[in-house]
């Protein structure tokens, strides 16, 4: 007995579809019948043109450049007593870019912490506080779990450097 309520039911709903398709039939003729749209066709954009800043060991636009004139006349103030390391050997990531290096990572052991720099090539270094990176002899002051910071030597014009605070920051993976 149930059985053949629960079929008429299901058929009693069918047929119900069947009034619906009527009405959706008419609709797609209708929408069918009317004439195409056009679509725009996109604008051309100009080709994005690339610029490589390739000053970064150069004087820094937003410090005032040490200029002859105080260098001939004994400046104190305009030779800095700043110098690079004079006997220092070139460690391999010191002849890479800052800005092609990420901090990945850092690992504690034997009470001193070391970070994990990945290059642009993919290869990861370990480095720690008192080593030199970058190009501008970048020494390392400190590592903390989500950054590193160093002070790099850049020049400030003939005969004249500067110290510049740089972080590098943890890339979140």
């Amino acid at each position: 007995m149930i059985k053949r309520i629960v079929t008429l039911s299901l058929f009693a709903l069918l047929a119900g579809c069947v009034e619906e398709q009527a009405d959706l039939d008419v609709y797609i003729t209708q929408v069918k019948a009317r004439p195409p749209g056009r679509v725009e066709p996109l604008p051309e954009f100009k080709p994005y043109e690339t610029f490589v800043y390739a000053a970064s060991g150069k004087r820094s636009p937003f410090e005032p450049p040490i200029t002859a004139a105080q260098l001939l006349a004994g400046n104190s103030n305009a030779v800095s007593s700043v110098q690079p390391p004079d006997n220092h050997v070139r460690q391999p990531l010191e002849y890479v870019a800052i800005t092609s290096l990420r901090m990945i990572g850092h690992i504690d052991k034997d009470g001193r912490r070391w970070a994990l720099l990945e290059s642009d090539e993919g290869s990861v270094h370990r480095v720690t506080v008192g080593e030199y990176i970058g190009k501008n002899y970048g020494k390392i002051t400190s590592i903390s779990p989500i950054s590193i910071e160093l002070l790099e030597i850049v020049p400030n014009g003939p005969r004249a450097w500067v110290e510049r605070p740089r972080t590098i920051s943890l890339v979140a993976q």
